[in-house]
């Protein structure tokens, strides 16, 4: 949960979706789990927020790559 906290641009977070846009097939998902609070951003680059789930103290964010078609 420590490095979720940080989420902006420039984050390691954001640097892990930068590496990742390269490895995650078009419509391919990826999750992040955060202490619930934690605001995270509804687009890291190709990836779009399409889920925002909540249980106790945890959340997660599912982001999706966008096709070229999208």
């Amino acid at each position: 949960y420590a490095l979720s906290r940080e989420a902006g641009e420039g984050s390691l977070l954001a640097k892990l979706f930068d590496v990742l846009a390269g490895q995650v097939a078009d419509k391919g998902v990826v999750v992040v789990r955060t202490e619930e609070g934690v605001p995270l951003p509804d687009a890291y680059g190709a990836f779009r927020a399409i889920d925002r789930r909540h249980w106790g103290s945890m959340s997660i964010v599912l982001y999706q790559v966008q096709g070229d078609d999208e």
